[in-house]
């Protein structure tokens, strides 16, 4: 089989159909930094599973009844006078049992960005199949174009254009470093921002995308007097 690459628009066809499928199934955005941010705090997750699991199997009326509780011996008892609450207190009309929009100026509901009602958050064991799923899906792809050939040393290309060596090592963890960083202040990773977050038109996800981007054309204009 030749070693070429495959053709750009099977690449796309291929990142829409995750992107799309992953709202279509799990009904919420696609994303990678989360999943791994999951199972790299593994022990805090598991304790958070086990807490929604002793929640969803707790007595609804008791556990309304304590935190009802919590509630006026933290902030005092919160209910007018004549004990109404809610929407009549407020002045505020009740919201529509169907669903339907509550009745306003436009009449209209406000539109949604996200995918849908969300469904429940994926098991630890599902996100740790989604990112080995990813592991085996790129080795298959290599092995079926011939490409696979494992190996510790820099490739040709980056060692003349970065550096070679431990230099290119160390330069190479340091970036993989600043990724994470990265991924973790914006909220998400290219993949969240560029994909599922400009997909939404979300302001973070067009603001990120259009950063690295920047920064990645940047760059390569500042290497483009050492390529060949």
């Amino acid at each position: 089989m030749s070693a070429g690459y495959w053709p750009w628009w099977l690449g796309a066809a291929g990142l829409a159909a995750v992107t799309v499928g992953s709202c279509l199934v799990g009904r919420r955005p696609f994303g990678v930094s989360g999943i791994v941010g999951r199972l790299v705090n593994l022990r805090a997750e598991r304790a958070a599973e086990r807490s929604r699991e002793a929640l969803a199997s707790a007595d609804e009326a008791a556990l309304e009844a304590a935190l009802e509780a919590a509630t006026k011996e933290a902030f005092g008892d919160l209910l007018p006078a004549g004990g109404a609450c809610g929407a009549a207190a407020s002045g505020l009309p009740p919201a529509p049992a169907d669903g339907a929009a509550a009745p306003g100026a436009s009449g209209r509901a406000a539109p949604c960005r996200d995918c849908g009602t969300p469904a429940a958050r994926p098991s630890l064991g599902a996100h740790a199949v989604f990112l080995l799923a990813i592991v085996a899906g790129a080795f298959l792809a290599s092995a079926l174009r011939g490409t696979f050939h494992p190996s510790l040393a820099l490739p040709e290309a980056y060692a003349r254009l970065v550096a070679p060596g431990g230099l290119g090592l160390l330069s190479l963890g340091g970036g993989g470093l600043l990724v994470g960083v990265g991924t973790a202040v914006s909220g998400g990773c290219s993949t969240g921002h560029g994909l599922s977050g400009c997909a939404r038109l979300q302001p973070a996800g067009l603001a990120a995308t259009a950063t690295f981007f920047g920064a990645a054309v940047g760059v390569s204009f500042l290497l483009a007097g050492r390529l060949p």
